[in-house]
């Protein structure tokens, strides 16, 4: 899957138009697309993401500026399981909106597909030694999410958590995992 080879850069464009009722984040392969580029091992400075604030004409900056700037969207991975439990999550919302809108799917058939296929990649990825998760913008919480899918990684030996937020409660997090 191309989302996830270490050479590959993603730029995810997550703003809809204003009248489009079904957003980003109510589209089940926009998960799919960012919990594969979360768990790429070695991501740093390739997968960014732009919002509805993002205005190409308005940007002002340029160089490592920019990138650091768009980087933060990243989320740690997540465990096959809790990637059906956001996707869950993911369609009970979407089904709030009113028809045609409220499918995660355009063809339904794809969903159970994409259980398997997220499986598949983060099996892929059991064998990396290290990840690198540098300036992702990440807390606490994004700590603890990350210590549910580390037992994924048994080979891993370096976890790189450079450039973030973690504070006292992120680093009893990972002192505790």
């Amino acid at each position: 899957m191309l989302y996830a080879h270490t050479f590959a850069s993603t730029l995810a464009c997550t703003a809809v138009p204003d009248d489009e009722p079904r957003k980003y984040q109510n589209r089940g392969w926009t998960l799919f697309e960012v919990c594969v580029t979360s768990a790429k091992p070695d991501a740093f400075l390739k997968v960014l993401f732009f919002d509805e604030n993002f205005d190409p004409e308005e940007e002002t900056s340029t160089g490592e500026a920019f990138l650091f700037k768009y980087l933060s969207g990243r989320r740690p991975p997540c465990s096959p399981a809790r990637f059906e439990e956001l996707m869950e999550s993911r369609r009970r919302e979407v089904a709030k909106l009113p028809a045609p809108h409220n499918r995660l799917f355009t063809n339904n058939k794809d969903q159970p597909r994409l259980h398997q296929k997220y499986a598949e990649i983060l099996g892929d990825l059991r064998g990396v030694s290290q990840l690198q998760f540098v300036c992702c913008g990440w807390r606490a919480a994004d700590v603890r999410e990350l210590l549910g899918v580390l037992p994924s990684f048994p080979r891993l030996r370096v976890l790189n958590l450079n450039g973030n937020s973690l504070g006292d409660e992120g680093a009893e997090a990972l002192a505790a995992g």
